[in-house]
């Protein structure tokens, strides 16, 4: 286990909290975000290699890292209808947060490679 020290947003000066002890560590990648018939993802490949390179540096300091892709694990499921020509593909957010609840993280951490997922990191984050 690893002591984690909280830093203040704002200032930039350290916040006087007791550090949490995390072991659990989920790394994240949303569903995906793209335009309704565009196929840049036909062939299924988009495992995001920096998520891969962030767990096994964890893992050497030991800590027991998971990661959900959540596109890779389902990329055919669309989430919903399109929205002005643009759709969400993967997991749906129930089958997520189970993910999420079967593995018990102490800390998460999303990946939004590009900004127009932020609505799905705010969403699930709820």
């Amino acid at each position: 286990m690893t002591n984690v020290q909280l830093l203040d947003d704002g200032g930039g000066s350290r916040m006087d909290a007791p550090a949490k002890a995390i072991n659990r560590v989920l790394l994240m990648s949303l569903p995906v975000v793209m335009e309704a018939g565009d196929d840049y993802l036909a062939d299924g490949h988009s495992f995001h290699l920096g998520l891969a390179y962030l767990a096994a540096m964890l893992r050497n300091n030991g800590f027991t890292v998971s990661i959900l892709d959540c596109y890779a694990e389902d990329r055919h499921h669309v989430r919903g209808p399109a929205k002005n020509s643009w759709q969400e593909l993967g997991l749906s957010n129930e089958r997520i947060i189970e993910r999420i609840r079967c593995f018990a993280p102490d800390l998460i951490g999303i990946t939004i490679p590009f900004s127009c997922q932020h609505y799905v990191a705010a969403a699930l984050a709820q």
